[in-house]
């Protein structure tokens, strides 16, 4: 339990990215995951609720994630009917709520009975600020200000929905006007909503700006999210004015609540005076997870059930079969036939849209990312699809986000500057390690594209920017000039990432389906019997050693990446297994 109790306090509880976990089960395994969901997590709010004053907040990217939430967008939403059972108070926008377009958020928004905010962003349903009234410990009310920002760069991630509305306002003069806003309005206490991590001063503050919230004036209490992270907890190292162990940013009590509905945040305010003058004189910040909880919440739980069938049913159809083995532990290193597998339904699905644009004769190539390459949804976060049957749970490993499918005219010399920030992944050479780590865990995987109709050759030992040690396309080098079509998802073709060529003005055709329905229509064509190889190699002239963390069930397939002559070091208690590669 995370609880104490005091004659005067006020509790702040708060969810972050549950991404349509809503119940403690896998819906890409068909099998039952205690350590996560929305219900498994309310035995914890119920419990926290019957303590004492209570605030119950959500922060975002709740409504996309698994099949839950594309099929709740499509009818009989349960989320606003959990909400209202949970007895939430406000919730905040998150960059992936608007996925499935707008008329399903004002769908969504008008069940919705309580406030839905944000302060830097407007769409149906939404308000800048609202106040909420608690009475503390027989004292009185105390009126909290419930302010939120999202990162700017929503509408570039979200183009295919949101590009033709106004961009987000800056996130921190936004949050302080906002501030201002509810303190005239009477609000003793202010707690931000921030859809944002943390980062040191950098080219990733843009979208991690939780510090510049931490230090607006009239800021009591924070909580963040986005990056999936734990705050108290480890996730976080050395960046000024943080303390990942006391759960504080620039002193103000801050909370970043996981992903997936894996733990409850929790913010306890100790406080002095009265209605009016109410002051804080203590706080304490900790994570309960949800694996600490016995079981699902029985009434939640009802509520999903019908979503949670149908879920099941949709997900175990089967929609196509491939003769090739999926698998995607070894993604890092090249090889991931799902990636292929993307890389031919888009190439495929671009093709009328290309002719439309007279494209059709530039040479086309595919940029894709890894969906499921293991990182911070740890050990089972891979593809492992045997030759036979292609089930729908499988195409939600491969493509879990509903982007569409847009292409870019590219130079060569732009190609290779895509995939030099791809290379970035790879962690910097220390002389110093004799087997350094290859992945640079504080590099996200999903910027991590291939280039399939290219061939590279990727080079970890040199510095980042100079690792494309060799780019060829037909089997000649690729010069600076020479021009290509190329296909990927809205998502990066509008700036996602912040690679090169990319923006809408870059946009050059789009095609009129999504990257799954891309996939369904490829696999209706018959069974999926080759694949392009690998569009890379990872070559450091075959004398360095490094470590690769991968997935348990990249033991029974080594064979696969035999050339990097791959040696089991040790099973690591996260789950995971320590390779020894030679590059």
């Amino acid at each position: 339990m995370c609880a104490t109790s005091t004659s005067a306090r006020l509790t702040l509880l708060a969810t972050s990215d549950v991404h349509m976990h809503l119940s403690g089960f896998d819906y890409r395994r068909d099998a039952p995951r205690p350590d996560i969901g929305l219900a498994r997590l309310a035995t914890h709010v119920a419990q926290v609720q019957a303590e004492g004053p209570c605030v119950l907040l959500d922060n975002g990217d709740l409504l996309q994630g698994t099949v839950l939430g594309g099929l709740a967008a499509e009818r009989d939403n349960p989320v606003p009917e959990m909400i209202a059972a949970m007895g939430y108070d406000a919730l905040g926008l998150g960059n992936h709520d608007v996925d499935f377009g707008i008329d399903a958020w004002a769908r969504f928004a008008r069940a919705v009975q309580i406030p839905i905010v944000c302060s830097n962003f407007e769409l149906p349903g939404t308000h800048p600020h609202t106040i909420i009234t608690r009475e503390i410990a027989n004292r009185g009310p105390l009126h909290l200000g419930v302010v939120a920002a999202l990162p700017p760069q929503t509408i570039q991630w979200n183009a295919q929905h949101l590009g033709h509305l106004p961009a987000p306002r800056d996130p921190a003069t936004s949050v302080a006007a906002a501030v201002r806003a509810v303190r005239a309005g009477g609000a003793d206490l202010v707690v931000v909503l921030g859809h944002t991590g943390l980062a040191a001063d950098g080219p990733d503050t843009a979208e991690n700006f939780g510090t510049a919230l931490a230090q607006i004036p009239g800021v009591d209490a924070l909580i963040l999210g986005h990056t999936h992270r734990r705050l108290p907890g480890p996730d976080y190292g050395a960046i000024d004015g943080v303390d990942p162990e006391a759960g504080t940013v620039f002193g103000v009590p801050a909370v970043m609540p996981g992903f997936a509905g894996s733990h409850l945040g929790r913010i306890d305010l100790e406080l002095e005076g009265r209605p009016g003058t109410w002051q804080i004189v203590a706080a304490r910040t900790a994570l309960c997870p949800a694996r600490t909880a016995e079981e699902d919440d029985l009434a939640i739980s009802q509520i999903i059930a019908p979503l949670h069938a149908r879920a099941r049913t949709h997900q175990a159809e089967i929609i196509g079969s491939t003769e090739v083995p999926l698998r995607s532990h070894f993604a890092l290193l090249g090889h991931d036939p799902g990636q292929a597998l993307c890389a031919k339904a888009m190439q495929t699905a671009i093709g009328p849209a290309l002719r439309d644009a007279g494209l059709e004769a530039l040479p086309l190539i595919a940029a894709v990312a890894p969906n499921a390459a293991g990182g911070r949804a740890g050990p089972g976060n891979y593809l492992n699809v045997a030759t036979g049957p292609l089930h729908r749970r499988d195409l939600s490993a491969i493509a879990p986000y509903p982007n569409g499918i847009w292409a870019l005219r590219a130079t060569g010399a732009e190609l290779r500057a895509w995939l030099e920030l791809s290379a970035a992944v790879f962690g910097k050479s220390d002389p110093t390690v004799s087997a350094p780590a290859l992945i640079d865990p504080a590099v996200p995987l999903f910027n991590f594209d291939s280039l399939f109709g290219l061939n590279a050759v990727l080079d970890p030992s040199e510095p980042p920017g100079n690792r494309v040690a060799h780019l060829e396309w037909g089997g000649a080098h690729v010069a600076a000039d020479m021009p290509f079509a190329l296909v990927t998802t809205s998502y990066r073709a509008a700036g996602g990432g912040g690679f090169p060529a990319t923006g809408l003005h870059r946009v050059a055709a789009r095609a009129e389906m999504t990257l799954a329905q891309a996939l369904e229509a490829l696999l209706a064509n018959g069974p999926i019997r080759a694949l392009d190889p690998a569009p890379f190699q990872v070559d450091a002239g075959g004398q360095k050693r490094v470590t690769l963390d991968t997935g348990p069930g990249a033991l029974d397939h080594l064979d696969d990446i035999a050339r990097y002559d791959p040696r089991v070091l040790e099973q690591l208690t996260s789950g995971f297994v320590r390779l020894g590669l030679t590059l």
